[in-house]
């Protein structure tokens, strides 16, 4: 009797063992897949007590590179991509916030707009491009807002469409608009972005076409005027 007894607490003792063996088995496996999937979709590496971060598309295409501090705020140059892996933006930050020259780009690596900030706002100049290095528009921003005089392109990067004066992100004082041929096409008042005064506006020859009075944003008087010259 007591021989089966210890029989069957050695075949007991075996079957536990087995099973153990299996779960830990398992369970390296599954964590070996879990460690894979994170691997697969973000990369943290450690480099001088500092942590280096590389997002990736599903498509294993890189997201944004860049790196972070002690705090987990981002610091120093950052990249980032568009799904094929073309540079879409890039720049710099301090303690998590964007400072320094920042530029981005359009889908065929053509640079579309060169900016500064300081501390998370657009500060410095401000210069936008049609592409294929042709200006769109540029000026001055301060404190997250434009500022002083700007002026506007047309399409050739080359003849100006518009120019005029900001305060504080609005409109201000006189401002003029061009036709693409390079014939003044509107001269316009504004007051701290709101219509105020005289807007004479010109067709493509350079013909005085009618005159608008505006006071405080209303419309007061239209005037149409044929075959003048101003």
């Amino acid at each position: 009797m007591k021989k089966k007894v210890v029989w069957l607490l050695l075949i007991i003792s075996s079957l536990l063992i087995l099973i153990t063996k299996v779960i830990q088995s398992r369970t390296k496996k599954n964590e070996k897949t879990f460690l894979k999937e994170i691997l697969n979709t973000k990369s943290h590496i450690e480099k001088n007590n500092r942590v280096e971060n590389k997002d990736f598309y599903k498509t294993e295409t890189k997201k944004d590179s860049g790196v972070y501090n002690d705090e987990g705020l981002k610091t120093g140059k950052w990249i980032y991509y568009y799904n094929d892996g073309i540079i879409k933006e890039q720049g710099y930050y301090i303690n998590g916030k964007e400072n320094g020259v920042w530029k981005t780009y359009f889908g065929d690596g053509d640079e579309h707009l060169k900016c500064y900030y300081v501390d998370g706002k657009f500060d410095g100049e401000w210069e936008m491009k049609w592409g294929e290095g042709k200006l769109q528009e540029k000026g001055i921003m301060k404190n997250g807002k434009a500022e002083g005089k700007w002026i506007e392109y047309h399409l050739d990067g080359k003849t100006i469409g518009a120019t005029g004066v900001y305060k504080n992100g609005n409109q201000n004082g006189i401002w003029k608009e061009y036709h693409p041929n390079g014939e003044l096409g509107l001269i316009a008042n504004y007051k701290e972005g709101i219509e105020d005064g005289d807007f004479k506006y010109y067709d493509k020859n350079g013909k005085l076409n009618f005159i608008e009075k505006w006071e405080n944003g209303r419309l007061i008087k239209r005037k149409n005027i044929k075959n003048v010259i101003n």
